[in-house]
């Protein structure tokens, strides 16, 4: 927005160096919620979609798509290991308790645990597969493009139906491990609107 196109692309390319590249590691594919010189920490489900979907953003502000190039295999590595590792049947993308931006944890515990599947990450998930599936089809890999589209459009369809209570107008604020609803009240529910 602020037209410094050059430093977004140097931050985004500065994050997928650092991406989880081990296929043996819970966190295969995540770009990193913390980097310091106290080490690398992958303890985010959120920071992922972001990633992919500030880039294509970015290719739309900017009209420069060449930079998606170097980008894109850490973009499709990011989708591709989720699907291999935490989706479950309906599409939704399952996390730890304390694996969204309600992260915080004391003694192990966590402050604000959300069950496996968190409305805000479903919503962007939604939103990196549907930015992941245009990026893939300015990469010419149509195949890929249409896979992450159809898990996107599985996921919007069970998200209404199981995420939402039309009678008292609101969105659960997580599922939990057993597909019960939570019925908390937070304002993570803003991000889902392009679910329901």
């Amino acid at each position: 927005v602020t037209g410094q196109f050059d430093v977004a692309k140097e931050i985004l390319k500065d994050f997928a160096k650092l991406q989880d590249t081990d296929p043996e590691s819970e966190t295969y594919g995540r770009i990193p919620n913390r980097a310091n010189l106290e080490g690398i920490l992958y303890n985010t489900t959120d920071g992922t979609p972001r990633f992919v979907i500030q880039a294509y953003q970015l290719a739309q502000y900017s009209g420069d798509t060449e930079f998606l190039e170097e980008l894109y295999p850490a973009i499709r590595m990011s989708i591709d290991a989720s699907i291999r590792n935490s989706i479950d049947d309906k599409g939704y993308l399952t996390h730890a308790d304390a694996d969204t931006w309600m992260d915080v944890k004391r003694n192990g515990i966590p402050g604000s645990p959300r069950g496996n599947r968190a409305n805000d990450i479903q919503a962007l998930w939604y939103k990196q597969l549907i930015a992941g599936s245009k990026i893939a089809a300015m990469m010419d890999d149509t195949g890929t493009a249409e896979e992450w589209s159809g898990i996107a459009q599985i996921l919007a369809s069970y998200f209404e139906k199981e995420f939402c209570d039309k009678s008292n107008i609101l969105i659960y604020d997580h599922l939990n491990a057993d597909g019960s609803p939570d019925f908390q009240f937070r304002p993570n529910q803003l991000y889902c609107f392009e679910l329901i």
